[in-house]
């Protein structure tokens, strides 16, 4: 069975302590708004959106269940995060949930399973993954309130759930030693034949790695032993082949959204790997930031504004970090993160994002890509508050108002601002430097004949505002 990266065909490697983390080295695996509170118009909205750029993010390590290991696989819009982590001593490994108080929650491990993990999660808190038995059998996984369910294999050597909507679909796959199939499946019961997905005549294969809440599944195929070809398979449409638009002859499709846009990888004629989204049919190479030969789009939010993914070096699992494309521009999220000493963004495989622009990924010790691992939460670093010098001034005279964010900007930060009392004007945007956490800006009013109020706002991901009154 072929996995995410070009020349992997085998699924594990040998039982021992780090097993866990040559796994996931060894196969790739890939899992995979605020709305307005204010009365601002929709344009304004959308032009804060367009020109919204990354200021930086905070670094939460989310720690572990004693041992010296964990990883986070996604995250839900409620900032509920989903992965695995190893007990004390290190030999035993569980899924966990860690709440939007980054509090980890230990899943446990039903009675003859050693080890498991949750690899998605839905806004509901329910989980798919997968179980593992000493003999390194997995079994998908469905949790919820209720716990935890083996979710079987139907009559296949594996199986693994890799996506969960909201409804509680669950898309994967089977595989034995020579093939995988791809599944979607209804539900906490037991796997079955017929929750096998489609693929076309003569294919050796296929894998599902997300679904989004109408039951549309992303995933790949396997026209023969050396081609990937990405697929969509739509509860209606049926399944569809997305026809690769980069040059090359191998694409696969990782993470979808709620309006069906697609995030993955694709080859180039050059035969370099790019992170692309597909949206309307189109295809659009998201760029690359440096001569790493592997980027893989492994993650969106409801917006198709930004996207995550890891960068490795080669195509054995050399990982070099953690990108985002948000609003059109690439970044290396290294420079968007004060990293505190010891942590380095070098992920191991999964990554995820919500409408709130938090992140998740893993972190690991050194540039080298080695143990130890450390699931960590990407804060972003967005508008605090808006205050004013005054709140009431006289028409004509001018004033002062000031933004400021979360925590100082990492780079420096474009913050969109507009005047909701026609009596008073705003630049555009203001400028908070890196370094630093707020930033004034200019409030120019005209003469009135009665008292104008309205808000004098602030919007980078989050709005924020203040009230002012112009008096005659």
């Amino acid at each position: 069975m072929r996995f995410p990266f070009l020349g992997i065909t085998s699924y594990r490697s040998e039982h021992s302590t780090d097993r866990r983390i040559e796994r996931r080295k060894e196969t790739m695996q890939q899992v995979r708004k605020i709305g307005l509170a204010l009365t601002l118009c929709l344009s304004l909205f959308a032009a804060g959106r367009q020109e919204a750029n990354a200021q930086g993010y905070v670094l939460i390590d989310l720690g572990t269940l004693g041992g010296s290991q964990s990883f986070a696989d996604a995250i839900n819009e409620e900032g509920q995060i989903s992965g695995g982590a190893y007990l004390t001593g290190d030999t035993v490994f569980h899924p966990v949930i860690w709440d939007a108080n980054h509090v980890i929650h230990d899943l446990g491990l039903p009675s003859g399973w050693v080890g498991g993990e949750a690899y998605s999660i839905n806004d509901l808190g329910q989980v798919t993954g997968y179980l593992q038995n000493s003999a390194g059998i997995d079994h998908a996984l469905y949790a919820d309130s209720n716990g935890m369910v083996d979710l079987g294999t139907a009559g296949w050597q594996n199986s693994v759930g890799q996506g969960i909507n909201n409804s509680g679909q669950i898309a994967g796959y089977f595989w034995n030693s020579s093939t995988s199939v791809a599944f979607l499946h209804n539900g906490a019961s037991s796997l079955s034949a017929s929750d096998v997905l489609s693929m076309p005549s003569g294919w050796t294969g296929s894998a599902a790695w997300g679904i989004n809440n109408a039951g549309q599944v992303a995933g790949e195929g396997y026209p023969n032993s050396s081609i990937d070809q990405a697929l969509l398979w739509d509860p209606v449409a049926g399944m569809e082949i997305l026809q690769d638009q980069m040059g090359g002859n191998w694409d696969r499709a990782f993470a979808i959204n709620d309006a069906g846009e697609i995030a993955g990888a694709a080859m180039t004629a050059q035969g370099k790997i790019v992170p692309y989204l597909y949206s309307d049919g189109v295809m659009s190479d998201l760029g690359t930031f440096d001569n790493s030969p592997y980027y893989e789009a492994h993650a969106l939010d409801s917006s198709g504004q930004q996207v995550v993914g890891f960068i490795t070096s080669n195509l054995v699992g050399h990982f070099t970090g953690t990108f985002l494309w948000k609003d059109g521009q690439m970044y290396n999220m290294s420079q968007l993160v004060n990293l505190p000493s010891g942590y380095v963004l070098n992920v191991t495989t999964n990554a995820g994002v919500n409408s709130y622009g938090q992140i998740v990924t893993t972190s690991c010790a050194d540039a080298s890509g080695d143990p130890p691992y450390h699931a960590v939460l990407l804060e972003p670093i967005v508008v605090k508050s808006v205050t004013l010098k005054s709140s009431s001034v006289v028409g004509g005279t001018n004033t002062t108002g000031k933004v400021t964010l979360t925590a100082p900007a990492v780079v420096n930060a474009y913050v969109q601002l507009a005047s909701q009392n026609p009596a008073a004007t705003v630049p555009v945007r203001v400028l908070i430097r890196a370094g630093h956490s707020s930033a004034s800006f200019a409030i120019r009013t005209s003469a009135v004949s009665a008292p104008e109020t309205g808000q004098i706002t602030a919007f980078d991901g989050t709005i924020k505002g203040a009230l002012l009154t112009v008096n005659p």
